[in-house]
């Protein structure tokens, strides 16, 4: 009989973490000693997974990434989105704000900052619906890179993919 996290399956959870669309960056750190999370929309296909199951995946790796760092209350994680070569395609109404509200309301102390890098010409549209679903917290730790060469003020270009 397969384990399961919640009502996820363990198979639900490796075939999340294949997709590729989020991951810890193990051993790293950004340069305020926090665990990294990484997002990449462009493997999210809404007919292949559910929301849920996205969801269920997130606070997979978020519990982990608790257990990797002694003060990860004090310190919490950076999130990376790395928004390149994503299209309206990866996109479902009830993800990103099931992703948002999760964040905000679930990990607000444990997110340090969500920076966002590359991102498409609809995120205007994307973020006027995330923005009223997130706490004014964890808003205000939403940065909007225009570059890579941004990033690098706050993760170590070593510790980037």
């Amino acid at each position: 009989e397969e384990k399961s996290l919640g009502c996820l399956k363990m198979s639900s959870i490796i075939t999340e973490l294949r997709n590729g669309m989020m991951h810890l960056l193990q051993g790293a750190r950004d340069k305020e000693g926090r665990q990294i999370l990484v997002f990449f929309p462009r493997f999210f296909f809404p007919s292949q997974t559910t929301p849920d199951n996205v969801l269920k995946n997130l606070i997979y790796l978020l519990d982990i990434g608790m257990r990797e760092i002694e003060n990860v209350d004090k310190i919490g994680f950076t999130v990376i989105i790395d928004a390149s070569k994503t299209s309206l395609a990866n996109f479902h109404a009830k993800t990103q704000p099931m992703i948002a509200d999760a964040l905000s309301n679930r990990y607000p102390a444990r997110i340090g900052s969500i920076l966002l890098v590359h991102t498409p010409w609809f995120f205007k549209l994307i973020w006027t619906i995330v923005r009223p679903i997130m706490s004014e917290a964890v808003a205000n730790k939403v940065k909007v890179l225009s570059n890579v060469d941004e990033l690098q003020k706050y993760v170590d270009p070593s510790c980037l993919l």
